[in-house]
């Protein structure tokens, strides 16, 4: 069994060292070169190819979210679905739908009839 939990909350905060810093189980902190950070799952598929996802930018999302999010699309992984199909599935409405409750919930604040249009 390989190690979880590798990293530390102070330790990511000070960590400026481009490149991908794995916490184990799938949960890597990616640091890009323009010293922007974030999480990543990856994983591999039985009989497929190397797969991964974005888990969200840090410190928006910590180190601990993280983690249980990594733990969720391991239990996936071993049930044989895909985590990201299985996360896009949650979110529950497509892009127009989520675009025409974004029009509605800021139509009452927008004054100019050419916003509403």
């Amino acid at each position: 069994m390989r190690q979880l939990n590798k990293l530390t909350a102070v330790g990511i905060k000070n960590l400026s060292e481009r490149g991908r810093h794995g916490d184990g189980g799938g949960l890597w902190f990616n640091i890009t070169k323009s010293g922007s950070k974030s999480w990543v799952f990856r994983w591999t598929p039985k009989g497929g190819s190397p797969r991964e996802m974005g888990l969200g930018a840090y410190p928006a999302v910590p180190l601990a979210a993280a983690r249980r999010l990594a733990g969720v699309y391991r239990e996936h992984v071993a049930a044989g679905r895909d985590p990201k199909a299985e996360r896009d599935r949650d979110t529950g409405k497509t892009f127009l739908e989520a675009g025409e409750a974004y029009l509605e919930a800021m139509a009452p604040r927008w004054s100019n009839q050419k916003t509403i249009l």
